[in-house]
């Protein structure tokens, strides 16, 4: 039961990963570690570079937000738990936590839903950021959702709404991204 398996037991999970990812000669056997959707254990695949630049632009803008305003905090890659059960662990991209925000940081950990996740998708995750945690975000009422999506090239930021998310605006990755949650904000993501 998954419920039942410390952070520290699945800090070793994400270790025994990247120690078989070292070993494996083949990249497409490679992971990166595992997240945790409703207490099934998913594979991460390895970020390629064009994902850690967009999710180091991203995050570069967020923070210089946060200390324009002196409002929230930008995490990347922070283990994220969803709720209390334990059963749904992820590694965000980038989160967002504002200032009166579900969420909080308990010792190694984020707890609750942040009011912004941000997932920088690729070939190997485009299903699981657009459909699974998609799904999985909106049922935890995360506020906020950005897709960039490096296989459409654009960038997709959602609102939680009752139904479902509902599409706010849609930007291809060759155009300034401005986010209606933070309306001074322009992001110039990478293209390649």
């Amino acid at each position: 039961d998954w419920r039942e398996v410390s952070d520290e037991e699945f800090q070793a999970l994400q270790e025994e990963a990247e120690r078989c990812a070292e070993k494996e000669p083949d990249e497409r056997l490679v992971i990166r570690g595992w997240e945790l959707l409703d207490g099934r254990l998913v594979p991460m695949s390895p970020v390629k570079m064009h994902q850690a630049r967009a999710a180091h632009r991203i995050a570069y803008a967020l923070e210089t937000q946060v200390m324009r305003t002196g409002e929230g905090e930008v995490v990347q890659d922070a283990l994220t738990w969803l709720d209390d059960s334990g059963l749904h662990r992820v590694y965000p991209d980038v989160v967002y936590i504002g200032p009166d925000d579900k969420a909080s940081v308990v010792g190694d950990r984020i707890l609750g839903p942040p009011r912004l996740v941000v997932e920088i998708t690729c070939p190997e995750s485009i299903e699981r950021d657009t459909v699974s945690k998609k799904a999985l975000y909106h049922r935890f009422e995360v506020e906020w959702y950005w897709i960039v999506n490096l296989v459409t090239g654009e960038t997709e930021e959602f609102r939680w709404a009752e139904a479902e998310y509902e599409l706010i605006s849609r930007t291809p990755l060759t155009e300034t991204f401005r986010p209606a949650l933070f309306p001074d904000l322009e992001i110039n993501l990478p293209t390649g």
